[in-house]
Order: C-alpha cells, then structure tokens, then sequence
C-alpha cells in the first residue's frame, strides 16, 4: 500500500496554476500562491490563491480487474481566491475572471498530472472583506476539488 503525497498534490495545483499564463498573473500584478500558508490577506500579495486540505474518506478496498485490492481515499482541497479592489464591483469582476482561468487550468488537467485518479469541482462559496486597515475590499471565492487517490 502507498503512502499519499497529499502535500505533493497541493503543490501540483500550485505548480499548474504558477505555469499557466491564464493563472499566473491577473491585471497585470502576480498571482501569490501558498500552500497550506497563514492566509494573511493584505492588498500587496493580491490576487491571492491560497490551497488547504479540507477532508478525507478512505472507502473500503476496491478489487481491480487483475485481482488487487487498492484502497481508494477521496481527498477535498479548498482553493481560496482573493483580489483587492478599492471598490466593490470592480473587485467582483476580477473575482469572477481569477474564478473562471483557475477553472479553465484546472479542468485542462483532470488528474494533475498523474498525482490523482480524477477529481471534479464541489460547491465553493463566495467571500467579502472590507480592509480593516485602510480603504477596499478582498472579495474571495471557494473553489472545492474532490479527488480521489489510490492508496
């Protein structure tokens, strides 16, 4: 039985998403990606991506066609993304495009790169901070990748 990198998976989506033209910067200003980081959100690391494990459920074992017996893990990950705008609109559009490219990359690489069997989108859920330290808004998005992993 294998023991799963689920660090090594994070770090992969990360890895996709710094490559990808679409995702390594938004607006002109680069993206900051952290993997399992302290989420500390301020105007100069934005647009941000922040990636965490959230859950997982080793199912029972599995037999294959050639007669082993994996065991199957599904493992939720949490991509959190945020972008500062000193105004409300302007930054729920940004949102929504940072949202739909880190999509479109991610649905380019069903099993980033051979890290999963296959993963598929979850329900995410949408974020608004005002700056407590000065003027703007951080507005955020969820986006939920169930994988599922062999063991």
């Amino acid at each position: 039985m294998a023991i799963i990198d689920y660090t090594g998976i994070e770090n992969e989506i990360k890895t996709l998403l710094l490559n990808d033209s679409r995702t390594s910067s938004f607006g002109g200003r680069n993206t900051t990606i952290d993997v399992e980081g302290e989420f500390i959100l301020n105007e100069n690391t934005c647009p941000y991506i922040a990636i965490f494990l959230d859950s997982y459920d080793t199912l029972a074992d599995t037999e294959t066609i050639g007669g082993s017996k994996p065991y199957l893990t599904r493992l939720s990950i949490q991509v959190w993304m945020y972008d500062f705008s000193l105004e409300n609109v302007p930054g729920s559009t940004n949102r929504d495009v940072m949202l739909g490219k880190v999509k479109e990359v991610l649905k380019d690489n069903k099993t980033l790169n051979n890290k999963v069997l296959y993963w598929k989108f979850g329900p995410g859920r949408f974020q608004n901070k005002q700056n407590t330290t000065g003027l703007g808004f951080f507005k955020g998005v969820s986006l939920i990748l169930d994988c599922e992993v062999k063991e």
